[in-house]
């Protein structure tokens, strides 16, 4: 068919569209949602994360008293790349675990 023709006579035609004739990779089972049938393949992964404070220590987990500051994105993501921790971006830690602006080696193994 033609569309062209349709636009040009400035008539609009009715679809009837079903998803029931979309190939999918699960077997039959009767009725699918269209959210079942597009569904993306997804993977679970087990991990751990910090505590996320503007009070609260996430190496140490004592609270803060006086100054802190974030962690480096270098350093969240060496600790979630090695050891498996997430630290959500924003979260603080005292001063004392950090040199040069980065998590001091012995702060990286409390963690």
């Amino acid at each position: 068919k033609d569309f062209a023709d349709d636009a040009e006579d400035g008539q609009v035609e009715d679809m009837d569209i079903s998803f029931d004739s979309l190939p999918t990779n699960k077997p039959d089972k009767g009725s699918q949602t269209v959210a079942e049938i597009f569904e993306p393949p997804c993977i679970t992964l087990p991990m751990n994360c910090t505590i996320s404070s503007h009070t609260i220590c996430y190496v140490c987990r004592s609270y803060i008293d006086g100054s802190s500051t974030t962690i480096a994105a270098e350093d969240r993501d060496m600790i979630f790349l090695t050891k498996n921790v997430m630290i959500r971006e924003g979260s603080r830690c005292c001063r004392k675990h950090l040199e040069d602006h980065r998590l001091t080696p012995a702060s990286i193994n409390i963690i």
